[in-house]
């Protein structure tokens, strides 16, 4: 009992004289309850960031307009009045969420619809499908509440009917008979709303027929996503360098505990290229990874190659920059624990802040605005800029910069660190 009590006192002095390995045990968990704590605190109603969305009136009516100040009443949405053209584009861009289209026709039909119903469309961007149904929601309230407004108006009600009757006398696919009957209808309706008493018909129940039609923005098409998988695949192959990064950041620690890197440096070859080749062994590593899982997609679940080109220059710049993550992160510290401790924290904060564990849009606006310094956000979206969102020339070349940026900073400091550590000269 004596050496166990021993040997566990050992491990213990040990643990608290390895301050970056005590950090990681002790320290980083109460950081990260405190960050979910900040997170989810941030979910309430009034802390919850509105959904940006365009608005496209192809009416062009006094009622739409009130139908859309009616929606723009409400907190939880943002919107910009945009035509179809520019609210499409904004989509790809990734700089809204959704766009909602008020279709032609909307006054003739709004409030009473005889002949056919309002059928709204969302163009939604493929990658925030949750917010669809949400959506959905807001228009149909808001549609509703401008129905009633306009039926308790009886004399608005009688002048939109008219329109209805027109249309059932000349309705020549329908029999002569029903035609009279539906006339005789509109006729008597007519007759009610003219005699009515205003205060009783305005407690009367109406009901309004309206329906939602919500879109992939391209998906299935030529300009954006075809399928589930396309969306996906670059999360995925974000967790691939990620477990690149974290094999190849214990490999330096490993050596220098095992005395390889000691016979290294005994050889006649230069500091500077043996840290070169631990990258170069990295980068390739990264970008074998992802190249693999794309073949993977292409073959096994129809992800198209819209810009090989494009994605190669995006996969080159995401694996550059992770390389350079893994050498800053194979120097935080002088033991296997203390390095993994600090490899993995730091790849899951930039894995939650950039949006590879959770969309973006479901943490609060400070976390949002706080993604930007988050490589991870940047990498997918110079993937998926290349693979669905169809990025040109000057749009996927902000992320790649920032991306190569990073990677140049992120290895320059662990060169830095690893001479600190008399592990270069």
């Amino acid at each position: 009992m004596g050496v166990i009590l021993a040997v566990a006192l050992k491990d213990l002095r040990l643990l608290a004289r390895d301050r970056m390995g005590l950090f990681w045990v002790l320290g980083f968990p109460l950081l990260i309850a405190v960050l979910f704590g900040a997170m989810f605190r941030g979910q309430n109603a009034s802390a919850a960031r509105p959904l940006a969305a365009a608005v496209v009136n192809e009416d062009g009516s006094a009622l739409s307009e009130k139908f859309i100040a009616l929606l723009k009443e409400n907190s939880a949405l943002e919107l910009q009045a945009l035509s179809r053209g520019e609210a499409l584009e904004a989509l790809r861009k990734r700089a809204l969420a959704a766009a909602i289209v008020v279709p032609k026709g909307f006054e003739r039909n709004a409030g009473f619809a005889a002949t056919e119903s309002v059928v709204f469309e969302i163009e939604i961007d493929p990658a925030r499908r949750t917010e669809a149904a949400m959506l959905q929601g807001l228009v149909l309230e808001a549609h509703g509440r401008l129905s009633r407004a306009r039926m308790a108006d009886a004399k608005a009600f009688q002048d939109s009917i008219q329109g209805v009757d027109m249309a059932l006398r000349f309705n020549d696919a329908l029999p002569a008979e029903q035609r009279a009957v539906g006339s005789k209808f509109v006729d008597d309706l007519d007759g009610f709303l003219e005699k009515v008493d205003p205060k009783l018909y305005e407690r009367a129940l109406t009901r309004q027929s309206a329906t939602v039609k919500v879109l992939d923005f391209g998906m299935g098409g030529s300009g954006l996503a075809a399928n589930s998988f396309e969306i996906t695949f670059p999360s995925g192959m974000i967790w691939g360098l990620i477990g690149c990064v974290a094999t190849f950041s214990l490999s330096l620690v490993r050596e220098r505990l095992s005395g390889t890197f000691l016979r290294l440096r005994a050889a006649p070859v230069s500091t500077g290229s043996i840290l070169a080749g631990k990258a170069l062994a990295c980068l390739l590593v990264c970008m074998a990874t992802l190249k693999l899982l794309m073949a993977i997609g292409v073959v096994g679940f129809h992800v198209r190659l819209r810009d090989p080109v494009g994605l190669a220059a995006a996969v080159f710049c995401a694996a550059f920059c992770f390389t350079g993550l893994m050498m800053l992160i194979s120097t935080l510290g002088t033991t296997e624990q203390s390095v993994a401790g600090a490899g993995w924290a730091i790849l899951m904060v930039l894995a939650m802040f950039g949006g590879a564990m959770m969309p973006l849009y479901f943490m609060p606006e400070w976390m949002q605005n706080a993604s930007a310094v988050s490589p991870v956000k940047w990498a997918i979206l110079a993937l998926e800029g290349a693979l669905w969102r169809g990025f040109g020339v000057n749009e996927l070349a902000a992320p790649c910069v920032l991306l190569v940026g990073v990677g140049v900073a992120a290895f320059a400091g662990g060169v830095v660190l690893a001479r600190r550590q008399n592990l270069a000269s």
